[in-house]
C-alpha cells in the first residue's frame, strides 16, 4: 500500500471554506444581525411608548394639582368669605347681614378681565357689597366663539391657527381669592374719623407691600370692608371713603385677631388657558400648551394640552345639584333659578333686583376635563394604538383620529392621548 502524502493532507487541512459555506455563514450572519436589528427597534420603540406615557402621566398629574390648588381657594377671604358680617347700606339706614367684602371707597375695583363698580340703580354714595358672583368666570368655548364672550387682549389674545393664539374650542376660567398672610394693626387715635391703622408685622407676616392709593381689605370680627389707603411708613390713612361714618374697624385686639390685607396685590385672578407655541425642533408645527396667567403675569405650565373643558356644579332653590357649561351657567342667571339676591340688594334698590350672573354665586363644585398628548409624534405607532376617548365628546368607544383632530383643527399626527378628570368641591361658597 502507498503511503499517504502528508504534504498534500496538510494542504488540504489549511485550505479554508468554499463558497457555499461562505455564502451560508454570510446568510446566517445577515438573519441574526436582522433579528437584532429588530429586536434593537421593538426594544428602542417599547422604550419611548414607554416614556410618551410616562410624560403624559406626569404632565397630568402636575397640570390637574396646580388647577385644583387655585379651585380650592376660589372665593377665599380671611374669615368672611363664611362668616357674615353687619352693615348699614346708609347713614341711617337698616342694618343687614352680608358675607361679601363691602366696598367703602370712590376708586373702581378693577380686575385683568372686569372693572366692578356699584351696582346698576344702586343708590349714590352709598357703600354696595362685592357680590361674590364675580370671584369666578367660565367661558365656553366650542368650535367658534365663546360663550359668554371672553374680553379682548390684553386679558387674552384671540383665538388663532398661529403661535401665540387660543386654542380654538378650549375652555377658559377665571377664579380668584384672597393670598397672603395680611398683618395685624392698631388704630393710631380713635377720635379720629376715619380713624387711621398701623400695621403691627409679626414673625412670619409677609414683607408690608401697601403702596399709597391701593385698595386695603380690612378684615375683623364682624366682617370685612374694601377701602383706598394712602401711606406713611407703617400707617394707612383712608381716602375716597364713600361713608365715613361707616368705616368702624375693630380696635386690633381682642381674641378675634382682625389683619389687613392688599387687595390691590394680594387679592388674584387667575386665569387657565390654551396657547399655541412654536416647536422649536420642527419647523411650522405648533405645540398647546396650558398656561396660568395671573394678573398680567403669563406662566406655562405643561406642554401636549390640546382640550380644556370646565363642568361647573350649580344648586338651585329647590337644591338639585346640576353640572352645566359656562354659557348655561350664565343664560340660567335669573331671579327665579338663583337664590335670592346677595346681599338683600332689593331692600336697598326698593324693588326685586335681578342680579347680572347670580348663578355664578351658587357654584358648589367645577368638573376639570383635559386631554393631553405625548407632544412628539411616534411615527411608528400603527394607526389603531392612536385611539383615544374624550369624554366632553360624548364618544363611547375610543377612536383613532383623522388628519386633524375634532374642535382644534390641530394635526393628530401619530401620537397617544389621554383624558383627565377631576371634581373639586368649592370649600369657600356663599350665597
Amino acid at each position: 500500500m502507498t503511503a499517504a502524502n502528508p504534504r498534500l493532507a496538510t494542504r488540504r487541512a489549511i485550505g479554508g471554506f468554499n463558497l457555499v459555506e461562505l455564502m451560508i455563514a454570510m446568510v446566517l450572519g445577515l438573519l441574526l444581525s436582522m433579528g437584532l436589528v429588530s429586536l434593537f427597534n421593538a426594544t428602542n420603540m417599547t422604550g419611548r411608548v414607554q416614556d410618551a406615557l410616562a410624560r403624559i402621566q406626569e404632565n397630568g398629574r402636575y397640570a390637574v394639582t396646580r388647577i385644583e390648588s387655585d379651585l380650592r381657594m376660589m372665593n377665599g377671604q380671611f374669615r368672611s368669605n363664611s362668616n357674615p358680617m353687619n352693615w348699614r347700606p346708609t347713614a341711617n339706614g337698616p342694618v343687614y347681614r352680608s358675607a361679601a367684602p363691602i366696598v367703602n371707597t370712590t376708586a373702581s375695583l378693577s380686575f385683568p378681565d372686569r372693572v366692578v363698580e356699584a351696582p346698576a340703580g344702586w343708590p349714590a354714595s352709598t357703600v354696595y357689597p362685592l357680590s361674590s358672583r364675580f370671584f369666578v368666570q367660565g367661558y365656553e368655548c366650542g368650535g367658534g366663539d365663546c360663550s359668554p364672550s371672553v374680553p379682548a387682549a390684553p386679558f387674552l389674545p384671540g383665538v388663532g391657527s398661529g403661535a401665540g393664539d387660543r386654542v380654538r374650542g378650549a375652555d377658559v376660567l377665571t377664579v380668584r381669592y384672597q393670598r397672603g398672610t395680611g398683618w395685624s394693626y392698631r388704630i393710631v387715635d380713635a377720635a379720629v374719623v376715619p380713624p387711621q391703622l398701623e400695621l403691627v408685622s409679626a414673625t412670619g407676616d409677609d414683607p408690608v407691600n401697601f403702596e399709597s392709593g391701593d385698595l386695603a381689605l380690612l378684615s375683623d370680627c364682624g366682617g370685612s370692608t374694601i377701602i383706598q389707603v394712602d401711606v406713611g411708613g407703617t400707617v394707612l390713612t383712608p381716602t375716597n371713603l364713600i361713608e365715613d361714618d361707616q368705616f368702624r374697624p375693630s380696635p386690633g385686639t381682642g381674641a378675634c385677631d382682625p389683619r389687613v390685607f392688599n387687595f390691590s396685590r394680594d387679592f388674584v385672578s387667575v386665569t387657565y388657558w390654551l396657547r399655541l407655541d412654536a416647536d422649536p425642533a420642527v419647523a411650522g408645527r405648533l405645540i398647546p400648551v396650558l398656561m396660568r396667567s395671573e394678573g398680567a403675569q403669563v406662566q406655562e405650565l405643561v406642554q401636549g394640552v390640546e382640550r380644556l373643558d370646565f363642568l361647573y356644579g350649580v344648586q338651585s332653590t329647590g337644591g338639585n345639584m346640576t353640572y352645566l357649561t359656562a354659557d348655561e351657567v350664565d343664560s340660567l342667571s335669573d331671579n327665579a333659578t338663583c337664590f335670592p339676591p346677595a346681599n338683600r340688594f332689593e331692600y336697598v334698590l326698593g324693588t326685586s333686583y335681578l342680579e347680572p350672573g347670580c348663578m355664578w354665586r351658587t357654584i358648589r363644585s367645577v368638573e376639570v376635563h383635559a386631554l393631553f398628548n405625548t407632544v412628539n409624534n411616534l411615527n411608528a405607532m400603527a394607526e389603531a394604538d392612536t385611539a383615544y376617548r374624550y369624554s366632553i365628546d360624548g364618544t363611547a368607544d375610543p377612536e383613532p383620529p383623522g388628519a386633524t383632530m375634532p374642535v382644534t383643527e390641530l394635526p393628530s399626527g401619530r401620537m397617544l392621548r389621554k383624558e383627565f378628570i377631576s371634581l373639586l368641591s368649592v370649600r369657600n361658597g356663599n350665597q
